[in-house]
């Protein structure tokens, strides 16, 4: 290992009783603690910055100690008791082995590669900690506390989750033996992989198979979560279902309507960032039909605008931004990687920043028919076809036809590029008008000139630029058409 100069090296020296010392920095590295034959114990000891390297701990007594920044790996932890304080510490080939982790607490910790047999974790709380490629092997779960922990490529032998409050636990292609869960905590479980068939409901103390039946139960969960007010938890039921049936509709509506009507801005607003959540999880589900997604994504747009608290409203910004770029990325993927919209059409809805209805719709021809000679098909294909036209500030809708791949995803990505430019151009000309329309000081006349040289002085070099289609095109907005 390099870098290690900055930590002071541990040596066991001989006194069983290493409490309430300092160990902030220290490396413990090649130490055998089974090899000592009475027990050591780091009752209150702080371990801050400390890092573990090719060690046993073997009927060490960590309780009340602090493990903050740490670093844990090539390890074996073994009969240990804990009732200590994790924050971000990460364990990594670790394997435990009938430890008792009562009144724990771990926060923003990292599991990788790690096993576990036999431990006891009791009364713990655990928030925002991964565990990836680890296994559970008759692991005991009672009243804890678990809340945004995520669970990948983990194995599950054993073990009963129906004891505790555990909630927003993410699954994401994990194996399940003999797995118990509190079906009252299902709805707030992302799941991706096999799951339903390989766990078993504990409610009340009766033992529920889920082997069959799925979509009914899903069905009465979705209905059981509306009725109850519990809205991210009822989305997140109806994602499941629709990777069953590839089915979105009324339900959805339903689910909304009633987050929309909630009263308590609070819980409106934690259910809102819930609901981008539930659907950011999903779009990582190559399972479900992209029309879903797009069909979905109008539902971001509406539960941008019901979120009223401003502490939170930029947080949900940030996620639905990654969820259209998310969107747009997939679908040049799906494009050209699969054959998913072979013989289908993609709708693109054009805003046109003018009001003449007939210049408006030579600007989209030209630009279609100058890309359609610039890739080169024949005659006899047609690329495009205006099927509708709103006046106004008009808004046109185009089908691209798919049967040619590679040039859709071009012309998709040389609209899209259009759009982010002119979005660019748009928004330093109102900054400049803005300006120059509420000028009340020498100085602010000074910035709205300011803002207006550099933009006319870009614009100078590049005129052309600023015809024609990117000079009119306002907003695009792109849907999955499911008909032939």
């Amino acid at each position: 290992m390099t870098d290690l100069s900055k930590y002071k090296r541990y040596y066991f020296d001989g006194d069983r009783n290493q409490s309430q010392r300092n160990f902030q920095g220290y490396l413990f590295e090649d130490l055998n603690f089974g090899e000592i034959s009475e027990s050591v114990s780091f009752y209150r000891s702080d371990f801050r910055g400390s890092k573990f390297l090719n060690f046993k701990l073997i009927n060490n007594n960590f309780d009340r100690a602090d493990f903050i920044d740490s670093y844990i790996e090539f390890g074996r932890i073994e009969k240990c008791q804990f009732g200590t304080d994790f924050l971000n510490t990460y364990f990594s080939k670790v394997s435990f082995y009938k430890n008792d982790f009562e009144s724990c607490s771990f926060s923003n910790c990292t599991f990788d590669h790690c096993e576990f047999y036999g431990d006891l974790f009791q009364e713990v709380g655990m928030r925002n900690c991964t565990f990836s490629d680890c296994l559970f092997e008759g692991v005991d779960f009672s009243m804890n506390t678990v809340d945004e922990v995520f669970f990948e490529k983990t194995s599950f032998n054993v073990i009963d989750f129906s004891n505790q409050t555990a909630i927003n636990i993410h699954f994401v292609n994990c194996k399940f033996n003999e797995f118990k869960i509190d079906p009252d905590y299902i709805g707030s479980y992302f799941i991706r992989g096999d799951f339903l068939g390989e766990i078993t409901f504990v409610y009340r103390g009766h033992e529920i198979s889920l082997l069959e039946e799925q979509h009914e139960i899903f069905e009465g969960l979705i209905t059981l979560y509306i009725e109850n007010n519990r809205y991210y938890e009822a989305l997140n039921m109806l994602f499941q279902k629709t990777m069953l049936d590839n089915s979105i509709g009324e339900e959805l509506v339903n689910i909304l309507k009633n987050l929309f009507r909630e009263q308590i801005v609070i819980v409106k607003s934690y259910h809102i960032e819930k609901c981008l959540d539930v659907i950011q999880f999903y779009l990582f589900e190559r399972g479900l039909q992209l029309s879903v997604f797009f069909f979905i994504l109008p539902v971001v747009e509406k539960l941008l605008e019901n979120s009223n608290e401003l502490g939170s409203r930029v947080k949900h910004l940030n996620k639905a931004s990654l969820i259209r770029h998310y969107l747009e990325e997939e679908l040049l993927f799906r494009i050209v990687h699969t054959d998913e919209f072979e013989g289908k059409s993609f709708l693109i809805e054009l805003e046109i920043g003018t009001n003449d209805r007939e210049y408006a719709i030579s600007v989209v021809k030209s630009f279609f028919n100058d890309l359609e000679k610039e890739i080169r098909i024949s005659d006899d294909i047609k690329l495009y076809e205006i099927v509708n036209v709103k006046s106004g500030s008009i808004i046109m809708d185009v089908i691209c036809y798919a049967s040619l791949l590679v040039p859709l995803s071009y012309v998709y990505k040389r609209v899209r590029r259009n759009f982010n430019e002119v979005a660019v151009d748009y928004a330093y000309r109102k900054a400049a008008v803005k300006l120059l329309n509420n000028v009340e000081s020498v100085e602010d006349m000074k910035e709205a000139h300011k803002i207006a040289k550099s933009y006319f002085k870009n614009d100078v070099n590049n005129l052309e630029s600023f015809k024609g289609f990117r000079e009119v095109l306002k907003s695009i907005k792109v849907f999955v058409n499911a008909s032939d």
